[in-house]
């Protein structure tokens, strides 16, 4: 038997582990304390400024030149994960 695509795989644990916190927490708890927005902007904030202070750190050895290191962090952000969703929909599934 052939293995299910791992995005089936992927969706039905996300929705496992939802059940299990609306389970444990009830609805309104669990979207208002674990909400899966908040969880997102928080990865996205540490993911940019992860990258501000590499550029940041080029920016003070003269490797780049002065700019505003969260700017640039944001559109490489927004590229890499652009990049990763275009790869997710189309080139996986053969459509590119």
């Amino acid at each position: 038997m052939p293995r299910p695509d791992a995005g089936e795989e992927r969706s039905a644990q996300i929705s496992e582990a939802a059940l299990a916190v609306f389970a444990r927490d009830g609805f309104t708890q669990a979207c208002m304390a674990t909400s899966p927005r908040k969880r997102a902007v928080e990865y996205f904030e540490d993911y940019r400024a992860f990258f501000a202070g590499i550029i940041q750190a080029g920016i003070a050895r003269g490797e780049f030149r002065p700019i505003d290191p969260t700017s640039v962090a944001t559109t490489l952000l927004a590229l890499f994960e652009g990049l990763a969703l275009l790869w997710v929909l189309v080139v996986r599934s053969n459509r590119l």
